[in-house]
């Protein structure tokens, strides 16, 4: 199941101490427990923020498949997302499936 929706920005804490804005589906937002904010500096794009797959627990009755989404997450949120984890994303029960952490490319980290 895809699903469009309105896009804002929200805040990411670096692991550099640095706060950045990132841009992100609101549902997905809700989802992860970011809060809404337009005042930092967008994300670098040499960084990539860290974020968990989850999937559906139930496969979609029309199509038999299983939603995947990518959630990124704030330091302070990956306890809550641990493996095997059961999170609902917008009504749905989704399973964390892998959790990957934040990475940098080029320079190194800003």
């Amino acid at each position: 199941m895809s699903r469009l929706g309105p896009r804002n920005w929200y805040r990411y804490d670096s692991n550099n101490g640095k706060d950045y804005r990132i841009e992100t589906q609101d549902y997905l937002a809700e989802a992860a427990g970011l809060v809404r904010e337009d005042n930092l500096p967008i994300i670098p794009r040499r960084m990539t923020p860290r974020y968990v797959w989850v999937q559906s627990v139930e496969p979609d009755p029309a199509t038999n498949r299983y939603s995947r989404k990518k959630l990124v997450l704030n330091k302070a949120s990956v306890p809550n997302f641990r493996p095997r984890t059961i999170v609902k994303v917008d009504g749905i029960e989704m399973q964390v499936m892998s959790y990957r952490g934040e990475s940098h490319r080029g320079a190194g980290p800003e």
